[in-house]
């Protein structure tokens, strides 16, 4: 979804979810 890695829903902030590189 998201850069954030493995986010749950696209759109949810880096912070929430998956690890922050």
């Amino acid at each position: 979804a998201t850069s954030a890695g493995s986010s749950p829903r696209a759109g949810s902030s880096p912070s929430t979810s998956g690890p922050s590189a």
